[in-house]
Formats: structure tokens, sequence, C-alpha cells
């Protein structure tokens, strides 16, 4: 059977870069992760007005996981019961908005992490190179992203690195 997904707008690059890091367009987070907790805060019921997506250009689709499968009862024939057949498939506005910010971490983090070592590694490589050889890594497309918005994130961040003194490592 197949598993029921949400679509979740997050933009021509970081759909780009999701794509590139895991193979596909659609996600299928372990319920372990941050991922699954941030969308099962959001999930709802499909609104009346829902309709389908025409365009996925900008869009990443999420499995949604299984309940319980399936659950068996034993119930005397004297009692009545109810279930609820209520499936909770649709990521409300403000739950786009966190996943999509979720991901957007994500790439900054990946592009720091990136940059961090490509300039420590080569010293004599310039920030517009080593930029350039990110986007090339992770195939994502210099029309969805400009070279200036990431320039400047990487400059802040080098400038907040050194007013701590202390550089964070990611692993």
């Amino acid at each position: 059977m197949e598993r029921m997904t949400v679509d979740i707008y997050v933009g021509k690059a970081i759909r780009e870069f999701i794509v590139s890091t895991t193979e596909s367009d659609v996600l299928d987070p372990d319920k372990f992760t941050i991922l699954w907790c941030l969308i099962k805060q959001h999930l709802v019921t499909v609104p009346g007005n829902y309709k389908p997506l025409s365009d996925r250009s900008e869009y990443i689709s999420i499995k949604l996981r299984n309940s319980n499968d399936i659950k068996t009862y034993s119930v005397p024939k004297s009692k009545s019961t109810t279930y609820s057949t209520i499936f909770y498939s649709h990521l409300t506005d403000v739950g786009q908005a966190v996943v999509r910010r979720h991901f957007e971490k994500e790439f900054k983090a990946t592009f720091r992490n990136y940059m961090r070592g490509a300039l420590n590694n080569n010293p004599e490589m310039k920030i517009n190179d080593a930029i350039e050889e990110f986007l090339l890594d992770h195939n994502v497309s210099m029309n969805h992203i400009s070279m200036s918005m990431l320039q400047k994130d990487w400059y802040r961040y080098r400038v907040k690195c050194a007013t701590k003194k202390v550089c964070p490592l990611c692993f």
C-alpha cells in the first residue's frame, strides 16, 4: 500500500539541494528525526478547498508514517465501538513555514561547513570560487540563488565566529 505524502514549498534552490543530497524529491524521514517532529506538530485534515499541485518545481514531498498499521480488538456484541477514520495529511501554512526554515537552516549549515573546509584546505582559493564549487557539487543552479546572498551569509558568519573566538564545528 502506497503511503500518503504531504507537499512542502521549499523554493527551487533548496529543492535542487535536497534532490542532490538525497537523490529524490520524496523524503521518508525516520520517526525520531527533527523533521518528522516538526511535520507531525502541524498536520491537519485536508481542507475542503484543497487542489492538487500542477507545478511541482518548487515543492518536495514527505511520506507520512503509518500510525500503527493494523489493530485488532475483541469487543462483545452488546457494546458499540467508534473508530476515528480522519487522516491528518495536510500541513498548515505555519507548518509549511517551519519546515521550510528547517531546510534553509540545513542548507546554510552545509554551505558554511563546506566553505570552512574549502578555504581552510586551500588558503589561496577565493571566496567566489569556493561558492561556485559548492553550487556545482550540490547541483544548485546560479539562476535560483544569488552569489551575493551566499557571500553576505559567509561574511556575516565569519564575523560572528571572530567575535565568539570559537568557530563551531558540525559533525
